[in-house]
């Protein structure tokens, strides 16, 4: 017999397991990536679209693997090698990243619509207790931000990853500090009827989000004022190629001699 009123029993699949079992190695990780690409993400965005293709990749790899034929009884050395090999295939993904900026920027922007979403509906619409609204809305944040990521070129950019960086840095302070809810538990308790209420911990650490992606946004934007002052970014924010810049006075210096 089941009862959306009966205790909930969950099981976590291998990949969270796996990952709750290091969170201290993916905690230090997230902090210093959500660091750098809140604070440098425009200012260094082809390195910025490397490291999100890359792990977008490793993501991929890990949620087919793991949902496909392997299983929470796996041995340790299996989810390295699996790291390893999704690693390698990442590399890949954040060459292509780095070779197509304007898609780069699109999968930017649509990630961090996508983390939007979640937070969204973590914070408002917990209580629907519906496992299919939650997805409808976080693919629609994704789709939005995704569109108008590749519309608003830059100001997409800036704030895209100022949000994403801010994210990371703070889960991955809660992931030493604790009351960050995680996602596939979220997603279990919903499916069970069995949330009541989001933890207090989590609207704080939603404030510290929103109050460190506007720091980020402001740092960004100083970058980008002083880049297309100094002439590194044309009026798009696209960075200006070194030999553009090395003979852009070579057309007036032709015209002078006439």
């Amino acid at each position: 017999m089941t009862s959306k009123n009966n205790c909930a029993v969950y099981q976590m699949n291998a990949l969270f397991a796996w990952l709750d079992q290091y969170k201290w190695l993916w905690g230090a990780c997230a902090i210093v990536i959500g660091f750098f690409i809140g604070l440098f993400g425009q200012k260094l965005f082809s390195l910025t679209l490397f490291i999100i293709g890359t792990l977008s990749t490793v993501c991929l790899v890990w949620l087919l693997f793991y949902s496909t034929f392997l299983s929470s009884a796996m041995e340790e050395w299996v989810g390295w090698t699996v790291l390893g090999c999704s690693i390698l295939l990442g590399l890949v993904g954040g060459f292509f990243l780095y070779k197509c900026q304007r898609l780069g920027a699109t999968i930017v922007g649509g990630a961090g619509g996508f983390f939007l979403g979640m937070l969204f509906c973590t914070t408002v619409l917990w209580a629907a207790q519906s496992v299919a609204a939650f997805w409808i809305i976080c693919v629609s944040f994704t789709l939005v931000a995704a569109a108008l990521s590749f519309v608003f070129y830059y100001h997409a950019v800036i704030i895209s990853t100022s949000f994403l960086g801010s994210f990371l840095f703070i889960r991955g302070i809660s992931l030493y500090a604790g009351g960050f809810p995680q996602m596939s538990l979220l997603i279990q308790q919903i499916e069970a009827g069995a949330l009541d209420h989001i933890s207090w911990w989590f609207y704080l650490y939603l404030f510290f989000i929103i109050v460190c992606a506007i720091l980020c946004c402001i740092v960004q934007y100083r970058h980008f004022k002083k880049g297309v002052e100094d002439g590194d970014y044309d009026a798009n924010g696209h960075p200006k190629h070194p030999y553009d810049a090395q003979h852009a006075g070579d057309d007036e210096k032709k015209c002078c001699c006439f």
